[in-house]
């Protein structure tokens, strides 16, 4: 017995001892907490100075009524002379032996959770007469079997409470399963992850290790727990078996009765096992089709969510076999190479099962796959194929989605395909296949902003994001492709907003790292990307050469940009290819003057500098037409650096300025001075508005709630604020903004946190 359940047997021993006005004592604890162990060593205790009845309830469905008092008469050598039927003259005779007795008397009765009523009105009997019988109760049951109609609620309710004493006992304490983590070779963490301090369940993991979840104990628990449950609460129970990260707690559907197994609990809006360990027993012993439908179920159930998390429709995925939708789920995620292995799985093994509908849907996403991969000719080359087979099949929807992914690959090497490609979007939405709609709208959208095709792109975007409504992710990467659009047009105060309500996506916070350096305060940005993820790749590579060419402290990496151009010249990307040969030509390297890159930089590639700028000017990107500029000697710097003091870029200002003044160039414009511009610090006007929120007081949390944004958002505000006042705390920034007077004194309230 564990050294934390000490106290509580030398509380009981006094009971039995008469030290105490306590007579009754009520142990309590889920199954394996130890109630049987403390009750034993108490008895093997008290046994020298008293007789111990002993009785148990079973969880049996056709139970004997009123077993457990002829276990306590038998254990403690009673006579029952009344008939079985007769309560009364049966409760009459116990008490009656209990008083003919010469020594203290000790009723043990374990498990009354599951007690018949009989059980219990004996006692409740006895408990209201322990004055005339030198005895006392011990009564041991599991709190979490104990509903709220049970009749144990009665029998407690019934009894004076300086007479009672309940004993809960909880979980072993840290130090407890700090030193069993030690012995097992375990951390504490996982030791508890898995059993929750329970000393049954780490007593299994110490005799079986991680065979533990198969010992014939534990299945024999889970099995009693489910023995006389309802087929609903037993197929809940599975259902939340397959899931680590629980199931939505709406499958209760109003039902509370079915977390009665006492398996389950609920925390916040989700059910679990109440101990991991206990979830794998449950989930070890479902047969495999089992364990594989229960995994399809789940995942048709959370793709039906607004927002679901892509993490557990992975794993549901790749549980239940469906590698279409696996393929799909990695894509959604930008891990285009896993995106594309599953899809080809899906393919072979739908060409071995000679299943057309689900080889023309595998093909379909393999094909979805080698565009985001810039593999053009291979996407080709599969829908090609897949248009035949669907046609074949006189299959509408595989139809639909062929022709939606034949129409993709064309508008990748042709932008004219572009009608052909809403109409195929359009037909989806005929289908009923929304998200594949959205899904291929995205694709479109991203497209147009990386060809600078700026005012099709915030067309094609209003339609996309009036299909994602509640789809938080659609919604997020729509929003990270407007800020690239926003960016690119020179909008960065819109661009730099939606970069920050679009979270973690790679696209958004390559917009934010080239804004902070175009601005002059430049930040570092650490991410990874797919190899296969071929825009992905283009924009990480370009936001770190242009933070590093615009910092002044390094230049553009050479190593970096090397790769990431040999794709985009695989895929005969014009812009991602003229842009990263740009950027090599800034690390030093040569690279060729390809004539099927984008204009303006087929004109850069050539030194038609001014040309270029005109180019640019006709796109609407001011930044790179004054970039252009730069390069055409002292009288383009001079004009370029004019504009750049216009939009704001202080960074590519600063640049230019010490270009100038290497050249000889004495009259060089010093520039808006902090005083005299509209926006001393270049805030955003929301993040003007979350100053102001931080001058009054306000934390982070409820500046969240007074905006309806979320926590996340507002932290990135504050973080661009603090960078862009160059700060390092709350107060330093409100400070900061007074002085620059972005804020009057009086605005002041506090600086939350």
């Amino acid at each position: 017995m564990f050294s934390e359940r000490h106290g509580i047997l030398a509380e009981l021993i006094a009971m039995a001892h008469g030290a105490a006005p306590v007579r009754i004592a009520v142990v309590t604890g889920e199954a394996g907490s130890g109630k049987s162990t403390l009750l034993r060593a108490f008895l093997d205790k008290a046994a020298d100075g008293a007789d111990v009845l002993y009785g148990r309830c079973d969880p049996f469905s056709a139970a004997r009524p009123l077993a457990p008092l002829f276990d306590l008469a038998r254990s403690g050598g009673v006579a029952l002379t009344a008939p079985a039927g007769d309560r009364a003259e049966l409760f009459d005779g116990f008490l009656t032996a209990l008083r003919g007795r010469t020594r203290p008397a000790i009723l043990a009765l374990e498990d009354v959770h599951w007690a018949d009523d009989a059980t219990l009105d004996l006692l409740s009997f006895v408990a209201r007469r322990l004055d005339e019988v030198d005895a006392s109760v011990v009564v041991t049951y599991r709190d979490e079997e104990i509903g709220g109609t049970h009749g144990m609620h009665a029998v407690l309710a019934g009894i004076p409470s300086d007479r009672i004493r309940h004993f809960p006992l909880p979980a072993l304490a840290e130090t407890t399963i700090e030193a069993l983590a030690a012995e097992l070779s375990t951390t504490v963490g996982e030791l508890r992850r898995q059993t929750g301090g329970n000393p049954l369940l780490i007593g299994e993991i110490a005799r079986h290790g991680e065979a533990a979840a198969e010992s014939i104990r534990l299945r024999a628990l889970v099995a009693s727990r489910l023995a006389v449950a309802d087929p609903a609460a037993i197929d809940l129970v599975n259902q939340v078996s397959v899931s680590p990260d629980g199931v939505e707690a709406g499958l209760l559907a109003g039902r509370e009765d079915l977390l009665d197994t006492g398996l389950l609990e609920q925390r916040e809006d989700r059910l679990f096992f109440r101990h991991e360990l206990l979830r794998l027993v449950v989930e070890r012993s479902l047969p495999d089709h089992r364990r594989r439908a229960l995994h399809r179920r789940l995942l048709a159930e959370l793709s039906t969510t607004d927002s679901p998390d892509i993490g557990r429709l992975i794993r549901h995925a790749r549980a239940c076999g469906d590698l279409i939708a696996l393929a799909g789920f990695y894509r959604d995620l930008g891990r285009v190479t896993e995106a594309r292995a599953a899809a080809s799985d899906a393919e072979s093994a739908a060409a071995a099962r000679g299943a057309s509908a689900q080889l023309v849907a595998a093909r379909c996403a393999r094909a979805e796959s080698d565009v985001l991969a810039g593999r053009y000719a291979e996407a080709e080359i599969a829908v090609r194929h897949t248009v035949d087979l669907a046609a074949k099949l006189a299959h509408p929807l595989g139809i639909a989605q062929a022709e939606a992914m034949r129409s993709l690959v064309e508008y990748g090497k042709n932008p004219s395909a572009r009608p052909d490609l809403l109409n195929a979007v359009r037909r989806l939405q005929d289908h009923g296949r929304v998200a594949d709609a959205v899904r291929i709208l995205t694709q479109l959208c991203s497209d147009e902003a990386g060809r600078r095709e700026l005012d099709l792109c915030d067309r094609d975007l209003v339609r996309a994001f009036a299909l994602a409504t509640g789809h938080r992710l659609a919604t997020c990467q729509l929003l990270s492709i407007r800020s690239w659009s926003r960016f690119a047009s020179g909008d960065w105060a819109r661009a730099e907003e939606d970069a920050l309500a679009a979270g973690e996506l790679l696209p958004a916070r390559c917009v934010l790292a080239r804004l902070n350096a175009r601005r002059g305060t430049p930040m570092s940005l650490t991410a990874s990307t797919d190899p296969e993820l071929l825009r992905d790749r283009v924009l990480l590579a370009v936001a770190r050469a242009e933070s590093a060419w615009l910092s002044g402290d390094r230049g553009p990496e050479a190593d970096e940009l090397r790769p990431v151009f040999r794709l985009a010249l695989r895929a005969r990307h014009p812009w991602y290819a003229g842009e990263l040969a740009l950027w090599l030509r800034r690390a030093g390297e040569v690279t060729p003057a390809l004539d099927w890159f984008a204009e303006p930089y087929r004109l850069l590639a050539a030194g038609q500098w001014r040309r270029a700028s005109d180019a640019w000017t006709e796109l609407g990107c001011a930044y790179e037409s004054a970039d252009s500029l730069a390069m055409s000697g002292e009288q383009g710097a001079l004009r370029a650096l004019e504009m750049f003091d216009g939009i704001g870029a202080g960074g590519a200002a600063r640049r230019v300025r010490q270009y100038l003044r290497r050249n000889g160039v004495r009259r060089i414009p010093r520039g808006p001075r902090p005083a005299t511009a509209a926006n001393p610090a270049g805030l955003t006007r929301r993040q003007a508005q979350v100053l102001t929120c931080v001058a009054s007081g306000l934390s982070n949390a409820g500046i969240a709630e007074r905006m309806h944004l979320s926590v996340r958002t507002v932290d990135h505000h504050v973080a661009a604020i603090l960078t862009k006042l160059a700060v390092g705390s709350r107060r330093a920034a409100v400070s900061a903004a007074i002085d620059l007077g972005i804020l009057p004194e009086f605005a002041v309230g506090g600086t939350g946190r």
